[in-house]
């Protein structure tokens, strides 16, 4: 099984015949970081959470036919940020490390001089148009949210954009710093 052939989706929840009922955190790789409803997290290898999920619904409907549905709910959006953070991805593997300050306004510029990346960031503010009375600016906003979390990186204060066009501010970035106690 690929991985991309998964049902699961960022804040959908799902049960676990162990644990209970969960929310998926972050897919990362072969495992998935969830939350139980008592509050414990765990990181769980999708392939095995893929099995079971498909059990379970073999009672109900088809496997296939969900993870189709799945399929093209991470196509679309959906109303999920899920495409947002793989473009921002994509485009953080153009940039060089260490990532400077404005590392928004770079992911941004990026965006808006590659056509590849402009394609995929006007589809997705189409889609989020349909949800929210601004796509663009839910868009703009998740973009911003990932390039910290994927830079691990902190807001230090907000600026206005001085390069980019598709932004009128952003947060600066600093690197996150890990304390041992």
């Amino acid at each position: 099984m690929m991985i991309d052939e998964h049902p699961f989706e960022i804040g959908d929840r799902y049960d676990h015949p162990k644990f209970g009922r969960y929310e998926v955190l972050a897919i990362e790789g072969e495992r998935m970081h969830v939350c139980f409803a008592d509050g414990s997290e765990k990181a769980l290898k999708i392939a095995i959470q893929t099995r079971i999920w498909r059990n379970a619904q073999y009672d109900s409907d088809s496997a296939e036919t969900l993870l189709k549905q799945a399929r093209q709910r991470r196509r679309t959006g959906s109303g999920k940020t899920e495409p947002i953070r793989l473009l921002v991805q994509d485009v953080l593997h153009t940039i060089s490390t260490p990532f400077p300050e404005d590392i928004v306004e770079q992911v941004c510029l990026k965006i808006e001089h590659d056509a590849e990346f402009r394609r995929r960031y006007d589809e997705l503010a189409e889609v989020f148009d349909r949800t929210t009375s601004d796509g663009q600016s839910v868009v703009n906003n998740w973009i911003g949210k990932y390039t910290a979390r994927l830079t691990n990186m902190a807001a230090t204060s907000q600026v206005t954009a001085k390069k980019a066009t598709i932004i009128t501010g952003f947060s600066l970035l600093k690197p996150t710093t890990v304390s041992m106690v």
